[in-house]
This record gives structure tokens, C-alpha cells and sequence, in this order.
């Protein structure tokens, strides 16, 4: 099919977006080259959150109460983190935020689906790929009714 595809020249270098014409004459199946699939561990980076404050959430919280249905800013953030994922990001751990250094597509995976993560408005729930500009501030939130917190491994792996 026709179109624009996500390609590599090589497994190292990075990824770039192409218009193929498949339907062309001189494609055959066998020709199209088809790589292995790549483990999302290589290359990742690791960020685990332990501990945080969530200082703009209520007090108090029931089914009644509109607001715990809301998810709410982390700040103070007690991490621990790859030195490859500060080569990526700005992390300041006081305002609960990574900032990107870099663009480009990154994949992100959650061991914990209670807590999200937010780039800009987009909202990623356990796991998502999307899009990053350089200064884009990836942000933690948490909904008050999780506030029986575990602890959350986060890998990040740009594709």
C-alpha cells in the first residue's frame, strides 16, 4: 500500500518518516526487508518514583466529592533515575517534571497504571508512544483516590 511509513536506514539510526510506493513495479514480498522485532529494554531508560507530594490535592476525599475524580499535580519527588535519562531530560524533582532536551518519538511504559503522566495536555495511562519537542515538560499526576501509593517504574525508550 501506498503511503507514508515509519523508516530506518539502519537498527542505530533514528527514525524518520518516508512516502513508500509499494504498489510500484519491482516490489516483491520476499524483497521488502523485515528486521526482528527489538526488545523495548535496550536503550531504555529507567525512572523510579519511591515517594512525592501532592500538595494541591483535598484533604479529603469520597464518592460524593467531585474533585477525587480529578488527577492532580506531584511535586518533591523522591527518584531515582538512569544517567542516560538526564542526558535526555531536564529532571527537576522539586517541580515534578521532566524536560525534554531532545525531539523526536519516545515510548514510555508505567509498572503502575495509578499514576499518569502528562506531556503538555496528553494524558499517557500505563503505556503510550508520542511525540516530544525539545522543552517539553513531562509532568506526574495522580488521582486522590489512589493516595495508597506503590511505587512506579517508568521506562522511557526514544524510537
Amino acid at each position: 500500500v501506498n503511503g507514508y511509513y515509519f523508516t530506518k536506514d539502519n537498527p542505530n539510526s533514528d527514525l524518520r518518516v518516508n512516502y513508500c510506493d509499494l504498489s510500484a513495479s519491482g516490489y516483491n514480498e520476499e524483497d521488502l526487508r523485515v528486521g526482528d522485532p527489538e526488545t523495548m529494554l535496550k536503550g531504555a531508560m529507567m525512572f523510579t518514583l519511591s515517594n512525592f507530594v501532592c500538595s494541591s490535592c483535598p484533604s479529603h476525599c469520597d464518592r460524593y466529592n467531585s474533585h477525587c475524580g480529578t488527577y492532580y499535580d506531584l511535586s518533591s519527588l523522591n527518584a531515582t533515575f538512569d544517567d542516560s535519562l538526564a542526558q535526555e531530560f531536564d529532571i527537576d524533582l522539586e517541580e515534578g517534571s521532566l524536560k525534554a532536551k531532545k525531539a523526536g518519538f519516545f515510548a514510555f511504559y508505567f509498572s503502575n497504571p495509578l499514576i499518569k503522566f502528562y506531556i503538555g495536555n496528553f494524558r499517557c495511562s500505563n503505556s503510550c508512544i508520542h511525540w516530544v519537542d525539545i522543552g517539553d515538560k513531562l509532568k506526574f499526576k495522580l488521582n486522590t483516590m489512589m493516595k495508597d501509593f506503590v511505587k512506579v517504574d517508568l521506562v522511557i525508550k526514544q524510537i
